[in-house]
C-alpha cells in the first residue's frame, strides 16, 4: 500500500507539465500594466535587454495563444517540456491562469486570476525535496510581474515602473550558495485578495496554497511549509488572514504594512477583545517557540506608518514570538545621533531602513534581505517539521 501511495504522489506531481502546457506562459512574463511600463522605459532609452541576467524573464513582445487543456497542442507542448526540461534542468518562471470556484455555492461566478511562479531546478531533478511554497502579495502599484523584472539601469524611484525585484535571480543565487537547502516554489499574485471572490483569508490560506501544492508537488497544502510576504496593502491583507488563522503560515513577512492610516489594519481595532487578542497571541507565541512560525517586518523610517508596524512587532515580542533585545544600529548618518531616526535599526524580527519612505526606494534596500530570510527560515521549517 505504501508503495502505491508513493507512486500516486509522484505521478500527480509529474502532471504539472500538463498544467503548464495549457495554462501558462513559460520563461516570459505577461504584458501586465507594470510590465508595459517597464518596456516603455526601454524603448524611450533605446536600450536592449542586455542588462538582464541570463535566464531572467522579461515581458513577451507580442501576445500569443496558450493551447486549451486536452488538445493536441497542449499534449505536444507538455511532451516538449518534459523532454527539454529533463535534458537540461534549471529553474524556470511560469506566468499562469487559474480559476477558483466561489465559496458560496449560490454564486455562479468563479474567480479567474493570474500568478507568476518560480519553479526551482529541484522540482525537475528531485521533486520530493521541494516541500515549501512562498506567496508574494504586492500592494497597489506593483503587481505580480515586478517581482521578477530586472531594474533598468540609471533609473530611480521617480521613474515609475522602471524597477524590478529580481526574485528568480536572487533565489537562484541563494540556492547556489546553500546547496543543501530545500528549494521553494515562489508565486506572486496580482494583488491583495479583496480582488478575489473568496476573500483574503480563504485565498491566502487555502485557495492559492492548495493549488500550488497539489499542482506542482502532488501534495495537500497541509504537508507543505507555507511562507507569505506582503507589501503595503498586501501585508495588510496577510495580517487579516493571519488574525483569522494563526496556524496557517510558517513564515510571515510584512514589508511597509499599510497600518492604521485610512483603511489600514489597526492593532487597537482589529485584534478583537482583550480575551480574543491574548488567546490569539498565545497561539502565535507557542508556534514560534515550537519553531513552526517566523515573523519579520521591514519598513522605512521615513514612512509615517512605521510606528504602527512596530506596535504589532511589540505585541509579538510580548507574546514570546520574537525576542526582547536592544536594537542594533548600522549605516548611521555622519554627524547625527545614533538611533532610529538616522540609522538602519534592527530589532529581532524588525528591520527599519534609514532614509526610506513608503515607495520603491525601500524595496531596493530591503527586498533581498527579506527574501533571503524567507528562504533560510522555510528551509529550517522543512528540515524540522515537514521532512519525512
Amino acid at each position: 500500500m505504501l508503495v502505491l501511495l508513493c507512486w500516486a504522489r509522484q505521478a500527480s506531481a509529474d502532471d504539472f507539465y500538463d498544467y503548464i502546457a495549457s495554462h501558462c506562459l513559460i520563461d516570459t512574463l505577461a504584458r501586465t500594466p507594470y510590465a508595459l511600463g517597464w518596456e516603455t522605459w526601454i524603448k524611450e532609452e533605446r536600450r536592449s535587454r542586455s542588462f538582464v541576467p541570463k535566464h531572467s524573464p522579461t515581458p513577451i513582445r507580442r501576445a500569443y495563444g496558450i493551447p486549451d487543456p486536452g488538445t493536441d497542442g497542449a499534449r505536444a507542448r507538455a511532451a516538449m517540456l518534459r523532454k527539454e526540461w529533463g535534458a537540461k534542468p534549471r529553474s524556470h518562471v511560469v506566468d499562469c491562469r487559474v480559476d477558483f470556484p466561489p465559496g458560496d455555492p449560490k454564486d455562479p461566478k468563479a474567480t479567474r486570476t493570474w500568478y507568476t511562479a518560480y519553479l526551482p531546478e529541484a522540482l525537475i531533478r528531485d521533486p520530493a525535496t521541494v516541500r515549501s511554497v512562498l506567496l508574494l502579495v504586492p500592494g497597489g502599484n506593483g503587481g505580480r510581474t515586478r517581482y521578477f523584472l530586472t531594474p533598468i539601469p540609471r533609473k530611480t524611484i521617480y521613474h515609475k515602473m522602471s524597477g524590478g525585484l529580481q526574485t528568480k535571480y536572487f533565489t537562484d543565487e541563494w540556492l547556489k550558495a546553500h546547496p543543501g537547502a530545500s528549494a521553494p516554489i515562489i508565486a506572486a499574485t496580482n494583488g491583495p485578495a479583496l480582488l478575489h471572490t473568496n476573500g483574503p483569508v480563504t485565498f491566502f490560506t487555502e485557495d492559492m496554497p492548495s493549488h500550488l501544492a497539489t499542482t506542482y508537488l502532488g501534495r495537500p497544502h497541509t504537508e507543505v511549509a507555507l511562507g507569505v510576504e506582503g507589501i503595503s496593502s498586501g501585508s495588510r491583507e496577510l495580517m487579516y488572514a493571519f488574525r483569522a488563522k494563526p496556524a496557517a503560515f510558517n513564515t510571515l513577512g510584512l514589508t511597509c504594512m499599510h497600518c492604521r492610516r485610512n483603511d489600514g489594519i489597526d492593532p487597537d481595532k482589529h485584534l478583537g477583545t482583550d480575551v480574543e487578542r491574548w488567546a490569539w497571541l498565545e497561539t502565535v507565541g507557542q508556534r514560534a517557540r515550537d519553531g513552526h512560525l517566523h515573523i519579520r517586518f521591514s519598513v522605512g523610517n521615513r514612512d509615517n506608518q512605521w510606528g504602527c508596524n512596530k506596535e504589532f512587532h511589540d505585541l509579538f515580542v510580548e507574546a514570546g514570538a520574537l525576542a526582547e533585545a536592544e536594537p542594533r544600529y548600522d549605516r548611521c548618518k555622519a554627524d547625527h545621533e545614533v538611533g532610529p531616526d538616522w540609522c538602519d535599526t534592527h530589532w529581532d524580527g524588525f528591520y527599519l531602513v534609514e532614509g526610506a519612505a513608503h515607495h520603491y526606494g525601500l524595496l531596493i534596500q530591503s527586498w533581498r534581505p527579506q527574501l533571503n530570510w524567507h528562504l533560510e527560515r522555510l528551509d529550517k521549517v522543512v528540515q524540522t517539521v515537514y521532512t519525512e
